[in-house]
């Protein structure tokens, strides 16, 4: 658990950890060099169990890559600091990594918002997406194609993995990648051969409107550099491991997805990405947008949609 100044919301998450219904557990919190009273209330919970490391500040990345060369467990579950796991989410997760006949590597469990305190408001619909996947690479594809994800806590992998996936971007702060858990996992399903267990029973909560997640920053420039290279190494991982359509269609829907997003306020990132799109090939855009944007498309095309878009911003329409 990476925590900087997390004072608001830290004890809730070690208290969900310690809540857990698997009783051989491992906690490690790392302080990220907080200024606030994170630190102490992490000491207050060393007496129940919480193994507290400390770093200077440099970042969510470097912090779990300290925390991984410490645990001695055989399984891993990253939890961020302001994020909440049902009691039964490790015992859940070990089943579906360790039953007989069916082992793996890596499963992924159901995953709700809540905003504030009140995890109760959590709902969790069983999509049809979730399932055991045979194949990695088309479970990745189908995640940026049709435009879903599963949150950093709603992994669980085995420590031979994450040891073989190799360590978290450890980049500064201020440049830190806003798409870095998803940058990590692409790694990891790019790297396993076995298949993606789905955990029915688990369920992980993830906190919105606290201020203190990069989803909840506006586009800054540093940001949009870091979104940008973040696509660009997703892409570039998942072609090593198979450059096939599936494969450039999915990327192309990242890139499509990041043109929609900042167009007209970062000019030349936009125009990177739609380099490397078209040289992805001639893929169409998946759907995005409300209905009217999904219906110009159809009719006008992407480009003469964005086109018509920026003229109406222009005249405050």
């Amino acid at each position: 658990i990476p925590c900087w100044n997390a004072e608001r919301t830290i004890a809730a998450t070690l208290q969900s950890a310690r809540n857990q219904t698997w009783p051989a557990l491992e906690i490690i919190a790392v302080d990220d060099g907080s200024t606030d009273g994170t630190l102490a209330i992490l000491r207050s919970f060393e007496t129940r169990g919480v193994r507290v490391l400390t770093q200077s500040n440099q970042g969510a990345g470097p912090a779990k890559n300290y925390a991984l060369r410490e645990a001695t467990g055989d399984f891993i579950q990253y939890l961020d600091s302001d994020d909440l796991l049902s009691p039964d989410t490790i015992e859940d997760k070990m089943r579906a990594l360790t039953e007989p006949g069916r082992e793996a590597e890596i499963a992924f469990c159901k995953w709700s918002h809540f905003f504030s305190d009140d995890a109760s408001e959590a709902r969790f619909p069983e999509f049809s997406r979730y399932h055991d996947y045979d194949d990695p690479v088309a479970m990745l594809c189908s995640m940026w194609v049709e435009d879903w994800m599963i949150p950093n806590h709603g992994w669980f992998l085995s420590r031979r993995l994450a040891q073989t996936i190799g360590e978290w971007d450890a980049h500064v702060p201020e440049k830190r990648l806003f798409t870095d858990d998803f940058e990590y996992f692409t790694r990891a399903l790019c790297t396993v051969h076995g298949p993606i267990r789905y955990a029915t029973k688990a369920c992980v909560f993830y906190r919105k409107g606290s201020g203190r997640s990069l989803s909840s920053l506006s586009p800054q420039r540093a940001l949009l550099e870091g979104q940008l290279a973040g696509l660009i190494r997703r892409e570039e991982t998942l072609r090593a491991r198979e450059d096939s359509p599936r494969t450039r269609a999915a990327a192309a829907a990242l890139y499509y997805r990041f043109i929609y997003a900042y167009d007209g306020k970062a000019v030349d990132l936009c125009r990177q990405a739609w380099s490397r799109l078209k040289a992805l090939g001639p893929f169409p855009p998946p759907p995005m947008g409300g209905r009217s944007i999904r219906l110009l498309m159809q009719f006008l095309g992407f480009s003469k949609t964005l086109a018509l878009r920026r003229l109406l911003r222009a005249r405050g329409g």
